[in-house]
This record gives C-alpha cells, structure tokens and sequence, in this order.
C-alpha cells in the first residue's frame, strides 16, 4: 500500500512483495481486459501513427505536459521504475509532453544500473529509466517544497503548454500526525533525507508559487498516494487546479496504470481536465478488476459551495449539542455507522464526508435545521466529485473523506496540530464541532520571527497538583497531566502548540523562555506572538512587543488560567525570573542550556 509505514521489517517486506508481483507478471497492467464504456469517461480516438512517432523534444507549446514527481527514495523504489516503464510505453508525441523527476533508493531495486541519485528525464517512447537516459540533479530530497517548485518550474518553462497535468506519487497520509514531532501528514517521502516529506502547507505554498498565487491555474493535480481524497488535502490545493484526483483508501504498490491514462490523453490533447481526471479514475479501477477507490473533482464554485455547506453542518451540529447535549450518542451512533478508510493499520480516523452526512440525517428529525445541512453537504459532494469508483469493501463511499477521529484521546493528541496546520480548520467550523463533541479543551500557539533561533513553551499546572510541561517533560493529553507540549522547535521551525484536554482545581501558569543568553536580538525584540484558543476558538492574541516589565528579560509572563472561575489573567509581562508558584530557578542565566 503507498502508505507511510516504519520499520525495517515492513520495508523488507513490501520490496519482497513488489519484487514478486514483478516476477510473476502482476504488474503488468496493460494485458488487462479493456473496461465497458462509462458515461463518465469522455469519447476517445485511436492514435494515429504519426503520432506514434514523433517523439522529439518540444520547441513550440503543445496541448498538454504531463509530470510526475516520482519519489521513489524508500520502498516503492520498484514500483517507480515500474511506473516509468508504463509511461514510456507511450512516450511524448506532439502535443503532449510527459516528464518525470525520479528519486531511487539505495537497497530495494538493482535495476537499469542502480543509480541512486535523483535525475530529470523528458520520457519519449520506449525509453528505458537509465542513468544516461536522465540529467542528474545529485541527490536532492524530495520531502523539500524548494525541490519540488524548482521541477515544476523547471518543466513549465522547458516543456510550455496549455495545460498542465502535476501528478505527486508516493506514499501518502492525508492529515494523521502518527507521533508528536509530526504536525500535519503529507506526501513525498524521503528516507535518505531523514525521511522528510512535504506537509500539505508546503504542497500549497510551492503551488501558490508556480501558479502566481492561482492567476494561471493547473488543469489537473493528482495524487497517485493513499489516502489523499480528504476535505483537509483539498483545502490546501483548491485555489491553484480546477480539477483534481486521489483516493479516499490506501492505493496498492502498483499505483496509477499510467500506459491506459497516457494512451487515452495522446489520443485525445483536446480534452479538458474534467475528462482526464474522470479517465484516471476509470482507467485505474478497471486495472484493480473494479476495485479500490479512486475519485475526481472539481473545484472552483461547486467547492466553495462544500465550503460553505461543511461549516454550516459543523454550526447546526454545534448548535444542536449546545440545546441538547444528549445529541451527541446520535452524532456516535453516526460515527459509528459511516463509511471507514484505514490508515495503513492504524485506527479508522477518516470517514466518507458524504456518508457521515446520510447517517446524521437517517437519525436526525426531518424538522431540525441539522437534517436540512446534512443533506446539503450531500448534495454538495455529490457536485464537486465528478467520477468516484469504489469497490465492494467500500459500499457507501462517495468520493472524499474527512477526518473525525474515532475517541477523545485521539483528538485530544491531534487537536493543536489541527488547529495550526490545516486551513479546513481555519475556513470551516468543523474543529469546533469536533472540540464541542470531544470536550474542552485549551490550546496555546507559539510564534516567532525568523531573528531568534529557539524559544520555549512552558505551563505550570496548580500547585496542589504540581507538573511542569516543557521541552524536557513534554507531558500527554491522555493521562495526567492533560497537558502536552506538541514539539520543541529550535531552529526557527514554529510554531509550538501547548493544549490542555482536562484542567485541575486551581491555576495554571503560561510563560515564554528566550534559550540563548546572548543571542540578539532580545525576547522584546523577537517578534514572539502568543494565539490562545478555546475549543478551537481564538480569544485572544498577545504580542511581545506590548509586554511591559523588565525590557531585558528572557521570561515573557503571558497568563494564568484559574479553573475555578474559568477565567484568564493576561499578565503580559517581561521578568528574568518564571515567578511561577513552583519550580522557579534563581535566574534566566543559564536556565537549563540545552545541549
């Protein structure tokens, strides 16, 4: 499965497995039966000769140049070279370029000469993935946005065309931190650089940038990667493509069947990417004997619809739980009935939105405003997913997923990175939904300019129940003390969430610690920005730079929080002493240096 999975164990025994499907001839998607046809899919020519031959590189723009960003530095390394193969079964033709940047591992594939740098090729027919075949960049890591906006400019403005197909192949996670120094899930794994992948901000950023901020827009983004198909990933690329593709469920090694999706593009460069999404989908269904998941949208003013549609369901559902708090065992009995992906293994998180939605309304009166945003959600899925397929292990999916994860431990580990990283939780309410659902909780967000390398989170609980969450004693949201540091950022990463799932009897204490003694600027000077949430509701923003107090101090006193009252003390204050009603050292100088 084109999953994330760690342990060397599992990579052995996926390259075992891919080596073995190769063998035995599993891979070889095109001897597959050709599909009935599908009002889905749009009418198709057969290729000329002439275009089967003209296969030189381009110096005028063509109808279509179609890339693929193969990172293939882990253990899919075999089902890259097995995908570039089908690719130049086809190869470039006149009016459609296909180009690939391609990272091999070290370990899985001997293949065409073991190279095991990363090397740009521009695929003509029958081209075989050789090292002298490619132009080599050294190793570069794919995980980094930088390398993967310099291969789409790169092919933008060698190869022109009036449409533009990006397709990001590897493994892929939607949105599932799987340990606490993950902040959002992603694609693009690469295990010689630290196993660095692009989070879906970094995905958004790079295409914000090779799109003018969305002005000149890509006709299609693809994810040839699990479970990609999610309200969260398509938050982050819908301003930059009108259509797109991915997978509500895990994809298997062999991916995509790129021979039967590039005969049919080079057959048809006139089609829109409505057609080319609609004809990924088909095309890959059929070659898993009507099976998995694939899906294709739209997105423009049908998603903005969703959009809007999505957070009124989280309002009405917010609402409802504010009336009724006994709401919440039908919103359970919802959750529990819907349509489940599974992440590679681990808990069932991500539901099909569509489905969840006809739950709701099934145990919903039809007089309450509730039953009447659920259907609306419905009936905006329905318009933004042009072509979906799913096979019999997914009977009521309908093309995208959300994440809703299924107990409040798991949300309560998940609930900062979400709120901090995912823009479906800065555009939509459906966070607060969650929070409302799940219980209350409070969030700090850390930030800072890029003028200071390192400064620290800490919380001190009451003093009748003493902890002191900091870089060194992280703490946990599913046991005492409720409390827990997300990350320790030390060069210039940001942000630092601290979240509290359950508060103790009495006050909490929240400061800010400059670590480097003489490092210039000073704290006031920073740029240090403190976001306080509440159930994912921000209220309240503190700026250093309006901190009063000792103007040379490393300790930043922002609040305290007395649970008794339930309310916020904003102390807003320079000191070079914590003055915390525990756990004080005599100076900032020297305060726990880190190694």
């Amino acid at each position: 499965m084109r999953i994330r999975r760690t342990g060397l164990s599992i990579l052995l025994t996926l390259a075992m497995l891919a080596t073995s499907m190769l063998t035995s001839g599993v891979m070889a998607q095109d001897d597959a039966p050709s599909p009935p046809p599908d009002p889905t899919e749009e009418p198709t020519t057969e290729p000329t000769e002439a275009a089967e031959e003209e296969t030189i590189e381009p110096q005028v723009v063509k109808a279509w140049t179609f890339l693929v960003y193969i990172a293939a530095d882990n253990n899919l390394e075999s089902a890259g070279i097995n995908d570039f193969i089908e690719m130049a079964k086809v190869g470039s033709t006149a009016q459609m370029n296909i180009v690939v940047q391609f990272d091999r591992a070290p370990g899985y594939d001997t293949r065409y000469g073991d190279w095991k740098d990363t090397r740009r090729f521009y695929i003509t027919k029958n081209m075989e993935p050789k090292a002298a075949n490619g132009t080599s960049l050294g190793e570069k890591n794919m995980g980094s946005a930088t390398t993967l906006k310099d291969f789409v400019t790169w092919a933008k403005n060698k190869y022109p065309a009036n449409k533009y197909a990006l397709v990001l192949w590897n493994h892929g996670g939607g949105f599932y931190p799987q340990s606490e120094e993950l902040t959002s899930m992603g694609v693009a794994w690469d295990d010689t650089n630290g196993n660095d992948y692009l989070t879906n901000k970094e995905v958004s950023t790079v295409l914000s940038q090779v799109t003018n901020n969305g002005a000149k827009k890509l006709e299609l983004i693809g994810f040839d990667a699990c479970l990609m198909a999610q309200m969260e990933v398509l938050q982050h690329v819908k301003a930059y493509a009108k259509y797109g593709v991915g997978s509500e469920a895990s994809e298997p090694n062999n991916g995509w069947p790129y021979t039967t999706i590039l005969t049919a593009l080079k057959a048809n460069t006139g089609w829109s990417g409505k057609s080319l999404a609609n004809t990924i989908v088909n095309k890959y269904y059929a070659s898993y004997g009507n099976n998995q998941t694939q899906s294709a949208f739209q997105f423009g003013t049908p998603y903005a619809t969703l959009i809007s549609k999505l957070n009124t369901f989280a309002t009405k559902m917010i609402d409802k739980m504010d009336d009724a708090p006994s709401y919440k065992t039908t919103i359970k009995n919802a959750l529990a009935a819907s349509q489940k992906f599974d992440n590679g293994g681990m808990p069932d998180h991500f539901i099909d939105l569509s489905d969840f939605a006809l739950q709701i309304a099934n145990l919903t009166p039809d007089t309450e405003p509730v039953d009447a945003a659920a259907k609306a959600v419905r009936t905006a899925v329905s318009n933004v997913v042009t072509n979906s397929k799913a096979g019999a292990t997914w009977p009521r999916a309908k093309g995208i997923t959300i994440f809703f994860p299924d107990t409040e431990p798991i949300w309560g580990a998940t609930a900062a990175s979400y709120q901090s990283n995912q823009w479906l939780a800065r555009d939509t309410k459906w966070n607060e939904f969650l929070n409302e659902y799940y219980g209350t909780y409070i969030t700090v967000t850390l930030t800072w300019g890029s003028t200071v390398q390192d400064l620290d989170s800490h919380l001190w609980l009451p003093k009748a129940t003493p902890y002191h969450v900091k870089w060194t004693a992280k703490g946990t949201l599913t046991a005492f003390p409720f409390a827990m540091l997300d990350v320790d950022d030390t060069s210039y990463l940001e942000p630092e969430n601290i979240s509290i799932s359950k508060t103790k009897p009495g006050t909490y204490q929240y400061n800010v610690y400059k670590w480097t003694p003489t490092e210039t600027p000073t704290l006031k000077q920073s740029g240090a920005k403190i976001q306080v949430y509440k159930n994912s509701k921000l209220i309240k923003t503190l700026y250093v730079t309006s901190a009063g107090g000792t103007s040379t101090g490393r300790w930043w006193k922002v609040f305290k929080y007395n649970t008794n009252t339930k309310t916020f003390t904003w102390t807003n204050s320079l000191s070079t002493t914590p003055d915390a009603a525990y756990d004080n050292y005599p100076s900032a100088v020297g305060f726990e240096e880190k190694p």
